[in-house]
């Protein structure tokens, strides 16, 4: 985080807003490019264009040429794959103790609590289930909601559990998004998981709060 703060501390706000805009026209293509192609009636902004686009807006407004875009580009591909077949393997691990019926076996503890309060025991659940599980998150909730549906939880708490679960992963060490913050700040993902934690549980309470007001 320091040698990207010293890096960049010289330069003026007008200068970092040019070097930024090659990240926002990403983001912009991201979420608006299927609007578009549906609007001009061509498959103009596909992930291929986007990433082309991105590339030449970097080569103009930002100091990297050609080959250190491109550099960039392969380095950051392979960096995704890499964790991404790290994470895979942790995550077979998860896919077994699923198997095995633990996380079924979580969830029904939330039976056990009073019923006053049984909707915030099982968000509280769900978000510490969501912490180990990281990138299979999706794939434990499918496990986990059954459980509790059985206790009759009313449809709305089940979107609660399910928000519940997705504030977790931002914790989680396994989180293919925790991991490239690490890569793209030069830190530990444990750093992240700390500066994470204290907004990801703020969210969490306000959401228990909203949860115990509306149900």
């Amino acid at each position: 985080m320091g040698k990207l703060y010293d890096k960049f501390k010289g330069l003026s706000n007008s200068t970092l807003f040019k070097h930024s805009l090659p990240a926002i026209a990403l983001l912009l293509m991201v979420i608006g490019g299927s609007k578009v192609n549906s609007l001009i009636g061509i498959n103009l902004f596909s992930p291929a264009t986007t990433v082309i686009f991105t590339s030449i807006l970097t080569v103009l407004l930002t100091p990297l040429n050609i080959n250190q875009t491109c550099e960039s580009l392969i380095d950051g591909s392979r960096f995704i794959l890499t964790t991404l077949f790290s994470v895979g393997i942790f995550l077979s691990f998860i896919n077994m103790i699923g198997g095995l019926g633990t996380f079924e076996q979580l969830a029904s503890l939330v039976s056990n609590v009073p019923e006053s309060i049984i909707v915030p025991v099982a968000m509280i659940t769900a978000f510490l289930i969501a912490i180990p599980s990281g990138a299979f998150a999706a794939g434990v909730l499918t496990l986990v909601l059954p459980t509790l549906s059985q206790l009759g939880l009313p449809p709305e708490s089940m979107g609660f559990v399910a928000i519940a679960t997705g504030l977790g992963t931002q914790v989680s060490p396994v989180q293919i998004n925790i991991a490239a913050l690490s890569k793209g700040f030069e830190t530990d993902i444990i750093d992240i998981v700390k500066g994470n934690l204290k907004y990801v549980l703020g969210a969490l309470i306000l959401l228990i709060i909203i949860a115990v007001v509306v149900i």
